[in-house]
């Protein structure tokens, strides 16, 4: 994982695209370099009408950016030695394979693609700047008086908004279009529960396996759960050194589960307690841009733990995220007609909702998020389970927990009802409370009072 930037319109300075680069250096502390179109190097740039930006975040090799003097990119392609001998692509790694790729085949090689990505390209008169479909990487535009700038972060924006990853923005004389890109659809199979489960494990199992390549250490946002235990089992199994991370308030039930848990498993645990709380929400709050309680709340604890995981030398990170969406884990999805189609919804709004949170809190610990669930071979197939399945007698995620317990997770954990992570891990409260001491008095004002704290130094 790593930073990227982008502008096009009135000539700028190298200083003005440097500065602005610099607040991504968070992302990638390994490299940091901008081009023209024409040169790279930031000694030996003038003003232009185009720059691109690129911070590294070296996880497995170290192959700078950005390419082509018009280039970058911030990906993890799962596929990309397949497709570079497809293609007869001299690649070194997945970031290159993807520019080679376009130059190749076009847009049009998108489709091919497994894994994540975001990426700003110049290709002649025209810019490309896209993202994988569920929108794991995080890009971000702006049309300012000057010009046009692409970020990964809206921090570094002026009125900045996420791109839709199901759109390709074209930008061609300073015109903006839209191109867009397929989503999942739904197609019920008609196969017995027997044959699903057994199915879904293989996907399962893949989804850990492919996100695990090249990595001798690896660590995991742990609460006790079905859904960070599947993650433990499969990844202690494939012979990785595992780290297991939780944290929130002393005697919540996550901390205590994540404890039992990761004995049962023989598995190291950190916990990670919500001190200081002022301050640490005040931290979060810059992070991921803004105060809601909900937001700030599920960030709080994923906060510390990824702070502690940077302490320990991590570089990546596995996070459940997705299983709910996929898998019917909600209470929408209790009182739905159609439990598959509420699937779909909740992952059409997972990119603005909680993958922007997540990705901007792990790199602000220069941690690369990595999330097995959202895996486009899993997401397509669980999309195809029927309904009836996700939801048996009243127990959520019922094909996916039959699955972890066929795949190790212990039948307590397999089947643990499992609140939501900022009430598992107790920060829900603590923030309830700091706020009432600040003087707000009702729960619609607590986003107020994260607001206020966040003025405050």
């Amino acid at each position: 994982m790593c930073g990227i930037i982008g502008y096009t319109g009135k000539s700028i300075s190298v200083e003005h695209v440097l500065a602005r680069l610099r607040m991504l250096s968070h992302r990638g502390k390994d490299h940091l370099d901008i081009s023209d179109g024409q040169t790279t190097g930031s000694a030996d740039l003038r003003d232009s009408t185009f720059f691109v930006g690129h911070t590294l975040h070296a996880v497995v090799d170290f192959v700078l950016q950005p390419l082509g003097h018009c280039f970058v990119t911030n990906c993890e392609i799962y596929n990309w030695q397949h497709l570079a001998k497809k293609y007869k692509l001299l690649a070194r790694n997945d970031a290159e394979l993807l520019y080679l790729l376009l130059q190749k085949e076009g847009i049009a090689c998108l489709k091919e693609l497994d894994g994540d990505y975001a990426f700003i390209w110049k290709s002649g008169n025209r810019i490309f700047a896209a993202r994988d479909i569920l929108g794991v990487k995080p890009l971000c535009y702006a049309q300012e008086p000057a010009g046009t700038w692409f970020a990964s972060e809206n921090k570094v924006l002026e009125h900045g908004q996420l791109l839709d990853p199901r759109k390709i923005l074209i930008m061609e004389n300073n015109i903006i279009t839209f191109l867009d890109k397929p989503f999942f659809s739904l197609n019920e199979l008609n196969i017995s529960r027997e044959d699903i489960v057994a199915r879904l494990q293989v996907l399962l199992v893949d989804a850990v396996r492919k996100r695990l390549h090249g990595l001798d250490k690896v660590g995991i946002l742990f609460s006790g759960g079905v859904d960070s235990t599947l993650l433990a089992v499969l990844t202690q199994r494939s012979g990785k050194e595992v780290f297991l991370y939780t944290a929130g308030v002393e005697a919540s039930e996550d901390i205590i589960w994540a404890r039992k848990v990761a004995s049962f498993l023989c598995l190291p645990l950190r916990i990670a307690l919500a001190q200081n709380i002022e301050d640490e929400i005040r931290d979060v709050i810059t992070v991921i841009e803004t105060t809601d309680v909900m937001k700030v709340g599920v960030a709080l604890p994923f906060h510390l733990a990824c702070r502690m995981a940077k302490a320990d030398g991590c570089k990546v990170i596995l996070s459940g995220l997705g299983s709910e969406e996929l898998f019917a884990g909600y209470r929408r999805h209790k009182e739905a007609k159609d439990i598959n189609n509420e699937c779909l919804n909740g992952l059409l709004s997972m990119h603005s909702r909680d993958l922007y949170r997540d990705d901007t809190i792990t790199m602000a610990h220069q941690l690369e998020l990595r999330v097995p669930f959202l895996d486009d071979a899993l997401v397509t197939y669980a999309l195809s389970i029927p309904g009836k399945y996700k939801l048996e007698d009243g127990q959520d995620k019922a094909i996916l927990r039959q699955a972890a317990l066929l795949l190790g997770v212990p039948k307590a954990v397999a089947y643990r009802k499992k609140r939501a992570a900022q009430y598992g891990s107790g920060c829900d409260k603590a923030i309830q409370k700091l706020a009432k001491q600040k003087g707000y008095k009702t729960k619609g004002a607590y986003s107020d009072a994260l607001g206020a704290l966040c003025l405050r130094k």
